[in-house]
């Protein structure tokens, strides 16, 4: 490590420090997760996206999981920009991070914490900053519109009665079963959402065998 990685190092150690005793720098708490827990992406509440599904390597997820939380926390500006560390000790591809701002706080999903604004960009550097509001998202692209709406569409309620997303849950259900198989707390919350939306496998599963049958035979008759 050179000597000016090193430098950055230490006073970022004692930024930290500082910001963690004087309250700047706070981690994401159950009033933020029961906030998030209101939003359904890909058919998940965001709060489990935040808490459990956090990814360990790769670049860009960041990108992904601040948009979820855009879309969870009323008020919000999603916010791309560059930060020092991520110049020293990343790539071209870690550079561009991605956060949510709101009421002068910033809320980065990659650390899970909660930073006083003008501290954030104290300790990063921040640099190169871009923000939007929901309607800049929107008015952006015809598909940002879609997806935010699409996002906002998705209720518990709707998740009871649409078997189309139900199926698409179902492929994944197993998988998060596994991966909280070994996180208790984990797997506490996803089986209550589950109970919540009135989860039941072999239910979802015969409901599409139907619709697949009753299309196979429109296509009969059709020909």
């Amino acid at each position: 490590m050179k000597l000016k990685e090193r430098l950055y190092l230490i006073k970022m150690e004692a930024l930290y420090k500082n910001g963690v005793k004087k309250r700047l720098i706070i981690p994401f708490n159950d009033e933020l997760y029961s906030e998030l827990n209101k939003t359904i992406v890909n058919n998940i509440p965001v709060d489990i996206e935040i808490k459990y599904l956090r990814p360990d390597v790769g670049p860009g997820k960041c990108w992904d999981r601040s948009l979820y939380m855009f879309f969870s926390l009323e008020g919000s500006v999603l916010v791309r920009g560059s930060l020092e560390y991520f110049r020293f000790f990343g790539d071209e591809s870690y550079e561009n991070h991605g956060w949510v701002e709101r009421d002068g706080l910033v809320y980065d999903p990659t650390w899970r914490c909660i930073y006083d604004k003008d501290y954030y960009y104290k300790i990063f550097n921040v640099q190169n900053v871009s923000r939007y509001t929901k309607d800049d998202y929107c008015n952006a692209d015809e598909l940002n519109r879609e997806i935010y709406e699409k996002v906002k569409n998705t209720t518990r309620q709707k998740l009871k009665e649409d078997n189309d997303l139900r199926f698409s849950l179902s492929i994944f259900v197993p998988l998060l079963r596994e991966i909280a198989r070994l996180n208790s707390s984990f797997k506490v919350e996803l089986e209550k959402y589950l109970e919540e939306i009135d989860y039941d496998e072999e239910q979802i599963i015969k409901a599409m065998n139907e619709k697949i049958e009753k299309e196979l035979q429109k296509n009969k008759i059709c020909k």
